[in-house]
């Protein structure tokens, strides 16, 4: 089959060679991170508003506590669905994915524009990311496994997490 075995000269220059290590420039790295603008939600994540109770308010009954709250606001929690919605009390169903927070800031207030006599002060923010398990093995520092953001689903992200490539 014409395989040649190496020679004792070349097995002993082998033994003796020391690993080839590339080097590896971690700022350089960390640079070539890409940035890429405010969060975007998907679907799963799971949003919390800060709005006025009197919006919330579907019944009668709603509406008269809202008015009793003397401008208590609690939040509305809601997840962002499959299709990319979200449903908001009133207004319905809003498209979310893939929209900046203050994108759906101004979607929301634009849907309430009708139900409210001036400009709803509404504040948006992400209460849970969907998020992923993702297992690195290899010349990592510490090799296991690692809950990654929707936006964090790069190799850059992956090896920051587990402490950069391995020097041995």
């Amino acid at each position: 089959d014409n395989v040649r075995l190496p020679t004792a000269d070349q097995i002993a220059a082998f033994e003796a060679a020391d690993p080839i290590i590339p080097p590896i420039d971690m700022d350089r790295i960390n640079r070539a991170k890409l940035h890429t603008g405010p969060y975007r939600a998907v679907p799963g994540d799971v949003l919390e508003f800060t709005m006025p109770a009197l919006l919330r308010a579907v019944s009668g009954a709603e509406i008269r506590s809202a008015r009793e709250q003397n401008g208590r606001e609690e939040p509305f929690i809601c997840r962002v669905s499959d299709e990319g919605t979200i449903a908001l009390p009133a207004v319905g169903e809003l498209d979310a994915a893939g929209k900046s927070l203050a994108e759906i800031e101004v979607s929301v207030i634009k849907a309430y524009a009708s139900y409210a006599v001036n400009r709803p002060s509404i504040y948006v923010r992400v209460l849970e990311y969907r998020t992923a398990k993702v297992y690195i093995a290899g010349v990592v520092e510490k090799p296991g496994v690692y809950t990654l953001r929707a936006d964090q689903m790069t190799l850059v992200s992956l090896l920051t997490e587990a402490g950069g490539i391995s020097a041995a």
